[in-house]
């Protein structure tokens, strides 16, 4: 189906913020697990969460076997079942809220994998490719000058700009929805690798942001493994 483009949200990750006994929707029953709360669903990798599971909502635990942590989605997938009426939530842990990119018109992305080369003596088909490391890159354009406000209000309570971000190197996260409010967001953390700014006398000052992705090592518990990078769900 097709989707008109100016519904679109562009948002970028404000200061960690705390949360608690946060509530998640079944994927899959007793084996994949999403928080619930939209504006919850960006887990800050560098906070260590505490998965629990309930069997009736109201006596929780520590889940049984190994499970990962999707920390740009939000997603607690376990290795072997919780059983099927399992409740789960985060009960402490911090999120990355969302602000809006005030006035944002563009945006690109794009992922892309490596293939490494496996085609052995004798072959008489096609060649054999393993897939390696993913990547992703893209751009935003902007109508706001680099040292104006990120957002339509106060940027975590101080002024902060793109340069801000891009001078010291800075992790940023960015999440991307094409369809707007309700559709699938594509999420991931980045580096800022170039800032552009074209002024002319015919038209607006236009910025465009160049970024790449860079993934965040996790902090996690003993029985799990977490992944920070990009997803689109």
């Amino acid at each position: 189906m097709a989707l008109a483009g100016y519904p679109a949200l562009l948002s970028i990750g404000g200061t960690s913020t705390v949360l608690s006994n946060e509530a998640m929707t079944a994927l899959s029953a007793g084996l994949v697990y999403q928080i619930t709360a939209a504006a919850h669903q960006a887990l800050d990798p560098s906070v260590s969460p505490v998965v629990q599971v309930s069997p009736d909502g109201s006596s929780w635990g520590a889940p049984t076997g190994t499970y990962t942590i999707d920390f740009t989605s939000g997603v607690v997938t376990f290795a072997s079942s919780q059983g099927g009426t399992e409740q789960c939530r985060i009960q402490s842990g911090n999120y990355i809220p969302l602000l809006l990119v005030a006035q944002a018109r563009k945006c690109s992305w794009a992922m892309k994998r490596d293939l490494g080369e496996a085609t052995i003596f004798s072959s008489t088909g096609p060649k054999a490719k393993v897939p390696l490391l993913i990547d992703a890159s893209g751009t935003l354009e902007d109508l706001t000058p680099f040292r104006e406000d990120l957002n339509t209000i106060a940027y975590d309570g101080v002024h902060r700009w793109f340069d801000d971000l891009f001078l010291p190197g800075a992790d940023v996260f960015l999440a991307f929805q094409p369809g707007g409010a309700g559709n699938q967001t594509g999420r991931a953390w980045v580096k800022l690798e170039s800032l552009d700014e074209a002024l002319d006398v015919t038209d607006v000052v236009v910025g465009t942001v160049g970024w790449q992705l860079n993934s965040r090592l996790t902090s996690v518990p003993a029985a799990a493994t977490g992944t920070a990078h990009v997803s689109w769900r």
